[in-house]
């Protein structure tokens, strides 16, 4: 059974349609790759898998509960979307720690733990207002692993990271989906570290869910078109990915 199954979601800001019928089912273990260019409805639809935002029309299962059950199965899930949340003047130790009071599963060890993972032993004492983008992409990683979620939903966690950065960052979701049984929703520009890591992939544009396949098939047909930013061009009328 899916663990997460969205049935004709429908979304609309001021008139605007965000998410247009969309339709999705993730499995377990898997990574998936959410792709599509700025305003796709990428964030939007992982917004609405968080519960912070409510769709229009259509229907939200997430580890086989609905309606009033989300709320619980919610606590299975992981995110780093948009903005990493976490008090300005506060280091990231101090920050995940007063965040892991607030989660099952979590312990002031398990922070400990999540930092050196992300990479962020040397500056676990300074004040994430001082972090760069990337560090600031560590932190959050570092956040939405608290509490030994099931589903980590992440909205462009390679931003602002430097290569080796993006290699150790890449190697720990591997890592994490292989040992703690995770499923992981992904979205990135960067379509080539997306080859290197996803098992399947979920392609938007306008709203509306052009393509989902695993990722051998994705391949195989990218590679007769020229690549993985070509294919996607063609999947989108030609679009690039901004």
């Amino acid at each position: 059974m899916p663990i997460l199954r969205a049935c004709n979601i429908t979304k609309r800001f001021k008139g605007i349609t965000a998410l247009d019928d969309v339709s999705i089912e993730i499995e377990s273990g898997r990574i998936y790759g959410f792709v599509g260019n700025n305003g796709a409805g990428k964030t939007t639809f992982m917004r609405i898998v968080c519960g912070l935002t409510m769709p229009d029309e259509g229907t939200l299962e997430l580890f086989g509960r609905t309606g009033n059950g989300l709320s619980g199965a919610r606590e299975k899930v992981g995110a780093l979307i948009e903005n990493p949340i976490g008090y300005p003047e506060m280091s990231a130790r101090q920050n995940l720690r007063a965040l892991s009071l607030l989660c099952r599963n979590s312990s002031f060890g398990q922070v400990d733990e999540l930092i050196e993972m992300v990479g962020l032993g040397k500056a676990a004492k300074k004040a994430i207002k001082d972090y760069s983008t990337g560090m600031r992409q560590r932190y959050g990683l570092a956040a939405a692993m608290l509490g030994t979620p099931k589903l980590l939903v992440l909205d462009e966690p390679l931003s602002g990271i430097d290569v080796e950065g993006m290699d150790e960052i890449t190697d720990l979701l591997k890592r994490v989906v292989a040992q703690r049984e995770v499923t992981v929703l992904l979205s990135s520009h960067q379509l080539a570290r997306l080859e290197q890591i996803a098992t399947d992939y979920i392609f938007i544009d306008e709203g509306k869910v052009i393509k989902k396949a695993d990722a051998e098939t994705i391949k195989a047909e990218a590679a007769d078109r020229g690549g993985m930013e070509d294919y996607f061009r063609r999947l989108t009328g030609g679009a690039r990915i901004d």
